[in-house]
């Protein structure tokens, strides 16, 4: 069985005859990747919800190995919003930020904001998460640092991280040209 169409799919790899020495900055390595999130939070209650999020960034190539890129194994740099609903507690926590990885492991900076509910104030602070991602799959603590406790959740997500070219692919109804492998 040919895994290349599933990999091209789920935008975890592209079909690429560039090399890391004769390559340039070019739109192809830019993705888009929404995501469906769960998330257990320890405090500042025990409660679980899920969510959604949405991160788009540059990959940057550094090698293409027989013509095909692991887009979640090349460094990364991109812009992040995640937005989780704890229904157990009736509260929502939403997340602005910049992530970046090397390989499988990253690490998200940004801006927190917990909603208030029938038994918490809301709370605002420095975001902190890394993070162990395979393309489709991603997981990792997160952290709120407010002016008071430190408030810590964990999330799991499924992800469809899509490079821009596929996109484009897309749009101009060349789709089942992404199933076939390039012309050497």
């Amino acid at each position: 069985m040919n895994a290349k169409p599933l990999l091209l799919l789920t935008g975890c790899a592209e079909f690429s005859s560039r090399t890391a020495e004769a390559s340039n900055p070019s739109w192809r390595d830019f993705y888009l990747s929404p995501g469906i999130v769960w998330s257990w939070s320890k405090t500042p209650e025990k409660a679980n919800g899920t969510g959604f999020e949405l991160t788009a960034g540059y990959t940057f190539l550094l090698a293409s190995r027989d013509g095909v890129r692991a887009f979640f194994l090349e460094p990364n740099v991109g812009l992040l919003y995640r937005n989780h609903s704890y229904r157990s507690r009736d509260y929502h926590r939403q997340v602005f930020g910049v992530q970046g990885g090397i390989g499988p492991f990253g690490l998200e900076i940004g801006y927190a904001d917990r909603g208030a509910s029938a038994s918490l104030s809301g709370r605002s602070g420095f975001h902190l998460a890394p993070f162990f991602s395979l393309g489709v799959l991603y997981c990792g603590p997160q952290w709120t640092l407010t002016d008071r406790t430190p408030e810590f959740s964990f999330n799991f997500a499924l992800k469809l991280p899509m490079p821009f070219s596929l996109w484009r692919s897309i749009a101009r109804g060349d789709f089942v040209g992404w199933f076939l492998p390039p012309k050497m």
